[in-house]
């Protein structure tokens, strides 16, 4: 990431470039009535009402004293839908910079002053820090900033938290995993009566109303003699042409 950086009396200061929106010569500022004491007044920047700060003065240091170098640092924070610009009043601005996310270390933890809740983390550079300011911390009113202080720690708290349920997974985890049980072999199909099937052919006891029709059996050949019946009255002969229906054998 990239940052700005600039300084108020010896100390090196620095915001990053992507809430930075300009920066600007500084000009004559109109007062406000009843503002808080870091407000230095307001200017007209293309039409918007932009409120300065003097950012010495928000960081508990002595009020700024105006020079050449003196300049106010524009910058702009979304915040949900709305956007937040205010101008910074600081002594100079130095230089644009690289940063690699590794090199930010957090800053040491002190009293507990509202200056300190504006520092978001120190970098090394030429064997002194880098103090970067928070964007957001620096555009919000008090009480505002007092809750979203307040919204953070909360947070932290809660991901610094061991979970409820860390100590019953690694007990979990070590128990000794049973080992599989074979599943009981499905029981054995009812097969058909082997003259009710047709060769090669198998059916299952739910197939019973998908069973294929018995065929029929061949009887063995029998001679004309084993047919034979006595002759006589009803007995049985083979069909005779003369038997077939005529008319002239329908009448008596």
């Amino acid at each position: 990431m990239q940052l700005l950086t600039f300084h108020l009396g010896e100390g090196v200061y620095a915001l990053e470039i992507f809430h930075v929106r300009e920066v600007l010569s500084y000009s004559a500022l109109t007062r406000v009535p009843r503002s808080e004491r870091d407000v230095r007044g307001v200017i007209n920047l293309r039409g918007a009402v932009i409120p300065v700060a003097d950012l010495r003065v928000k960081l508990n240091m002595a009020p700024a004293q105006l020079t050449r170098e003196s300049c106010i640092i524009i910058i702009e924070v979304a915040r949900g839908e709305d956007k937040n610009a205010w101008g910074l009043l600081v002594d100079g601005v130095r230089e644009v910079t690289d940063v690699e996310p590794a090199e930010v270390e957090l800053p040491p933890k002190g009293g507990g002053s509202e200056a300190e809740s504006f520092i978001a983390g120190m970098v090394k550079r030429d064997r002194r820090f880098i103090l970067m300011l928070d964007a957001l911390l620096l555009t919000l009113p008090p009480e505002e900033r007092a809750r979203e202080l307040a919204q953070r720690k909360e947070t932290a708290q809660r991901k610094a938290a061991p979970s409820p349920f860390a100590k019953e997974g690694r007990e979990a985890s070590s128990a000794p995993v049973p080992s599989p049980v074979a599943a009981p072999a499905p029981p054995p199909s009812a097969a058909a009566p082997p003259s009710e099937m047709g060769e090669g052919t198998t059916w299952g006891l739910f197939d019973a109303d998908f069973a294929p029709p018995p065929q029929p059996t061949e009887n063995p050949a029998r001679d004309d003699d084993e047919l034979a019946q006595p002759e006589g009255e009803g007995a049985w002969r083979p069909f005779e042409e003369a038997d077939a229906w005529t008319p002239e054998n329908a009448l008596p």
